[in-house]
């Protein structure tokens, strides 16, 4: 058992229980955790409870960077975490405890991670009114990748601004450069796949629908560049690697569907390319009070 995820979960209660009279009325936060097996060594089941915490946010945070989580369930253990769940005072003047048993409160949305990364793969392919399909030297870009909700998934939102060259016929003898911000809503699943006191991995799943502006392509003939917006998605798989409590970086392959235009006499048909990667400095914001 992880005596340090144990040890950091009492401090963080005893810090909240020293904090006075501000906190005394307001509620606390707890999960609790049990094992049987070789986790409880002796004994049919041990179990114990974690908290207080000042808010649903740093139960959570606690809650998932409990190391004990991957102990519980390995061979020849059964056991593991509950959820977070409040307790606050009962205002009758006994000293005694409720939990709270009515509608929760209203959750907040939480920025859970930022990442902030450069993205390179293949070049877009350019289709001619001959049917032949032609690809530049290469895509590369900058992408802001932000997480809301919680630690296991959430909301997300992209934005980023790509370059990629462009080869046809009907671009001339040149390779010409497109440029495009792409812009996107989505939804992401990060579960935790392994992790220690200070690091932890989580993977990185995610699916986003949106627009992309083709923001410039100078000389470029062709009725496809007078489209401006188009849309499409994104899906995403990667590893979030955190080498402390707030950040780190990740690990992401990219495979976007973008289309434009037709193949038919003075214009293209442009499309995206297949896959990208993606390596970006990863943020994780602190639990608010």
């Amino acid at each position: 058992m992880s005596t340090a995820a144990r040890i950091s979960a009492v401090l963080a209660g005893a810090i909240v229980l020293l904090a006075g009279p501000t906190l005394a009325a307001a509620q606390y936060w707890y999960y609790e955790w049990s094992c049987t097996g070789r986790c409880a060594p002796g004994e049919l089941v041990r179990k114990g409870r974690e908290g207080p915490f000042p808010t649903e946010e740093a139960c959570n945070w606690a809650r998932d960077n409990d190391g004990r989580a991957t102990e519980f369930v390995s061979e020849g253990n059964l056991g593991g975490l509950s959820s977070c769940f409040e307790i606050k005072p009962s205002g009758s003047g006994g000293g005694g405890v409720v939990v709270g048993e009515g509608a929760p409160p209203p959750n907040k949305v939480r920025m859970v991670a930022l990442e902030l990364g450069v993205l390179v793969g293949p070049a877009w392919a350019a289709t001619g009114e001959d049917g032949m399909t032609r690809r530049g030297t290469g895509t590369i870009g900058l992408e802001l990748d932000s997480h809301s909700g919680r630690d296991l998934g959430g909301g997300a939102i992209q934005l980023g601004l790509h370059a990629t060259s462009l080869d046809a016929p009907l671009l001339g003898g040149e390779r010409r450069t497109l440029m495009t911000v792409p812009f996107s809503v989505g939804i992401v699943l990060s579960p935790r796949l392994a992790g220690g006191r200070d690091w932890t991995v989580r993977g990185d799943l995610g699916a986003s629908l949106g627009g992309l502006w083709l923001a410039s392509c100078s000389g470029c003939a062709g009725a496809v560049f007078s489209e401006t917006l188009i849309f499409g998605y994104t899906l995403k798989a990667g590893a979030d690697i955190y080498t402390s409590r707030n950040g780190g970086f990740s690990v992401d392959v990219i495979f976007p569907r973008w289309r434009a235009g037709a193949a038919g006499p003075g214009n293209l048909l442009l499309e995206s390319p297949t896959w990208m990667l993606r390596l970006s400095m990863l943020v994780k914001p602190p639990p608010e009070p």
